[in-house]
């Protein structure tokens, strides 16, 4: 009795010293299980957007940009479209557009569409808006390329208006995913279209910041 005693009393004693150091093991693995988990789900998102801007692209290319064709396409194909986040207005281009949740090609036939993975209107990071450029002149993103850094977009949801202003105007490739960027701390709306009208090889995009909410 006495031996087994000894032998609780020298376990115990062990288990009272080592307990710092395996609560201290036990935080470093929830930590990094945590910081782990982070990472995936980081990563996860970039694939998703990734995917879902080159869906966008698909979109473009499939319908060329010509107005009958999108409407054509919009009948014969395609989910229907999902419900409105809100409306876009930029009056210098007389622009006046629901803004669907997703970049679909039902969506984008009727109206403009927000590129899911980005960030939603008014959050910080960079919310994508992405319309057609038809043929038609001021029809969706027609007049896109007239728009000026310092010229104001509007964006509404049911709650509350965002004022941005434009700061940039760039021409870039399909694939091109840096566009769609955050900096971690401003509010950044991107805007998305074809370039040039007819052929659309190219991406117009207009980049604007959240300047005032009300």
């Amino acid at each position: 009795m006495k031996k087994i005693i000894a032998v609780c009393l020298i376990f115990t004693g062990v288990m009272v010293m080592l307990y710092p150091k395996i609560n201290q093991l036990y935080d470093s693995y929830l930590q990094n299980k945590m910081m782990n988990e982070w990472e995936n789900h980081a990563a996860a998102q970039s694939n998703h957007l990734e995917k879902n801007y080159k869906n966008l692209n698909d979109v473009f290319v499939s319908i060329g940009d010509n107005d009958k064709a999108t409407k054509q396409a919009a009948k014969n194909k395609g989910p229907k479209h999902q419900g409105i986040i809100g409306i876009i207005e930029i009056k210098k281009i007389d622009v006046k557009l629901p803004i669907l949740e997703g970049a679909s090609l039902n969506n984008l036939s009727r109206a403009a569409g927000h590129l899911k993975g980005t960030a939603y209107p008014g959050e910080i990071g960079n919310s994508a808006i992405a319309a057609h450029r038809g043929y038609s002149y001021g029809r969706m993103f027609n007049r896109l390329n007239e728009l000026k850094p310092s010229d104001q977009i509007i964006v509404r949801d049911k709650k509350k208006t965002f004022v941005y202003q434009v700061f940039e105007s760039i021409i870039v490739r399909p694939d091109d995913l840096s566009i769609l960027k955050g900096n971690g701390k401003d509010r950044i709306l991107t805007l998305i279209t074809c370039e040039p009208v007819n052929t659309g090889t190219h991406r117009l995009i207009i980049h604007a910041k959240l300047m005032r909410t009300f």
